[in-house]
Order: C-alpha cells, then structure tokens, then sequence
C-alpha cells in the first residue's frame, strides 16, 4: 500500500537553505507487516510535517512593511478617484479627474510601484509620515 501526500508550497521559500520549494512531495510506503500503532506513529508524523510546512508558507504572503516613502503617479488615476488637485493646476480637488488614465492626474502609491503600472509615470515622491 502507497501513501501519498502532495503538498504545492509554490510561494513558500525554504528559510534554512533560502531555496524557494516549487513542489514538496512527501510519500510513505506502509507495508502490510507494520502495525496499527506505527501506521499511526507515521501517520501523525507526517501530518506534523505538513503543518509545520503550512506554518511556514503563511508567512511567505505576509503584508509588506509599512512604505517610507510615496510617488505622486500619473497616468493611472480613474476618473473621480485622483488624490488632490491636477499637475497642470485645472483643479485643486480630489475626485475632480474628468477621465481615466489622464497623464495630469495622480494617486499616491508606495514608493516603487508606479513603475510596475502600465501608463504610470512618478510626477514627484515625498517621505512617509513618521508614526509617533
């Protein structure tokens, strides 16, 4: 008999060899002469394994830390949904933008994510507040 357990950690990284782990496949063969107690004995073993392994990949997707910095990106904004007035100066207004995507228009994103957006384009950067 084949015991199998597939476990897909494809975001998870290894923490000790810094290795990312696309697939870890754990397979136990239980031969007919083992007994009861150490067919349990493995299978609580190995059911710790993939806790342990779950454990850890939930701390792969944890929320980045707070920005330090922020980029005014224009381009990106959808219309009624600008942060602050235009760069062009029609308007001094949040939620004035007239229409999606207008090069004039800007939000605020974390420092290093307007490069990552298709038409968006850093208009200015300023320091995150400090927490006190």
């Amino acid at each position: 008999m084949l015991d199998c357990f597939f476990i897909d950690l494809s975001h998870a990284a290894c923490v000790k060899s810094g290795v990312t782990i696309v697939k870890f496949v754990i397979c136990i063969f239980m031969f007919g002469s083992l007994t009861m107690d150490r067919r349990k004995l493995i299978h609580t073993a190995v059911a710790g394994v993939i806790a342990l392994g779950a454990g850890s990949a939930s701390t792969a997707w944890a929320v980045p830390d707070a920005p330090t910095a922020w980029e005014k990106c224009a381009g990106v904004a959808k219309a009624g949904k600008n942060d602050c007035g235009s760069l062009d100066g029609k308007h001094d207004c949040s939620g004035k933008a007239t229409k999606d995507n207008d090069p004039k228009e800007w939000v605020y994103v974390p420092e290093g994510t307007c490069e990552k957006i298709v038409g968006g384009e850093v208009a200015a950067v300023k320091p995150a507040k400090k927490e006190s």
